[in-house]
């Protein structure tokens, strides 16, 4: 299974141009509006409640694993949009060390990525556009990392708008990235330079495979055919093939609902039972623009939404973002042992800064004691 094919099941999804039922739509409004008050509540919230925590899971037993064992530390970033001024945001120290510290940095793009030296501002449109300028000023924080930019979500096609075929925009979207990232990879989409399954082998260690989608699309009766990943290709017996390439699976998935702090119960059901020993052994969600909990699930990891890694606009709530750490230990056959860590993120006038639930006594403090709770 070296790729994923386009389900026959596929349909247009959402209302109008949105990607999201209009009842979703009008509950994405007022929580814009008041910070996320009227957020959708998921009945299986207590459940979820590893957000401010850190620990490990065992993915294999550890009687007879081989005595030498390595590590890789991969770091996710949520989306990454364009700034109101269009100039790169300013990455303190705090994030810069973190993002140093990674061997593998996976991030999803929330813009078709475009080759223009002209800046380009962020207006009131709906569709992005977005220099490889942004994603450089991320890349020079640690070059030596392997990074992998995720292109599936509900924005992927907003330079691809042409006609039901147009794939122009994302092809070259892959293509820049791949020109201007020195050993970057580009997944979500089965074609041009992205892969739909990315496979990568650390020196010595198990083979590792990473795969993106997204489960909405903005003006969907568009693009609902064309070959970006999308939640509804990703059936049991399609992951089950994957991972049987896999010593361990990574699922990098843009869904859930915009402005909402708990995952929609439907789509917690789906990644719950896409994740497992013989499916994802993590799955990390981005897309809602706040960060949403995460549980442990058959031993293994579900992070339902990390939120904004830089967000040029919206209320408080999204100005606060998360970056799971994820520790994989392994030998030469198999990853042993997955350890976790939370790293929290205040975006202000442009600037990203790290800090810890315990010590911060920011701006966004409601926001802050939230996430305490959860």
């Amino acid at each position: 299974q070296n790729f994923i094919p386009i389900s026959a099941n596929r349909k247009p999804i959402g209302f109008l141009c949105f990607p999201y039922s209009f009842f979703s739509i009008i509950r994405y409004l007022f929580n814009y509006i008041s910070n996320g008050f009227f957020s959708y509540k998921n009945p299986d919230i207590r459940s979820m409640h590893l957000l401010n925590k850190k620990g490990s899971i065992q993915v294999l037993d550890p009687i007879g694993r081989l005595r030498e064992t390595s590590e890789i530390k991969i770091l996710f970033l949520g989306d990454i949009m364009l700034s109101k001024s269009g100039n790169p945001y300013k990455v303190n120290e705090s994030v810069q060390k973190l993002l140093k510290s990674a061997d593998l940095i996976i991030a999803n793009v929330e813009s078709p990525i475009v080759d223009k030296k002209n800046k380009i501002k962020r207006g009131l449109t709906l569709r992005f556009e977005m220099p490889i300028s942004f994603l450089q000023s991320i890349y020079k924080c640690n070059e030596s990392a392997k990074w992998v930019f995720n292109i599936a979500n509900n924005h992927a096609f907003d330079t691809s708008n042409k006609n039901l075929k147009d794939l122009s925009g994302l092809i070259e979207t892959a293509k820049i990235i791949k020109q201007n990232i020195p050993g970057s990879e580009v997944i979500g989409a089965n074609i041009g330079l992205a892969k739909s399954i990315l496979s990568l082998k650390p020196e010595n260690g198990p083979k590792i495979g990473v795969v993106g989608w997204t489960e909405i699309m903005n003006s969907d009766k568009k693009h609902f055919r064309k070959p970006i990943v999308r939640g509804v290709d990703l059936v049991s017996k399609i992951v089950e093939k994957i991972k049987l390439d896999h010593n361990f699976l990574i699922g990098f998935a843009h869904g859930n609902e915009e402005q909402s702090y708990h995952p929609l119960k439907t789509t917690r059901n789906r990644w719950i039972n896409l994740t497992g020993p013989e499916k994802f052994d993590l799955i990390v969600g981005h897309g809602p623009h706040v960060v949403q909990p995460c549980e442990k699930v058959k031993n293994r990891l579900l992070f339902h939404s990390i939120g904004n890694f830089c967000s040029p606009s919206g209320p408080s709530q999204t100005k606060v973002g998360l970056i799971p750490a994820i520790t994989l230990k392994y030998d030469k056959e198999n990853v042993i042992e997955a350890e976790y860590n939370m790293h929290f993120l205040e975006l202000e006038s442009e600037r990203i800064s790290a800090f810890t639930l315990k010590n911060y006594h920011g701006k966004y403090s409601k926001i802050v004691n939230r996430l305490r709770k959860t």
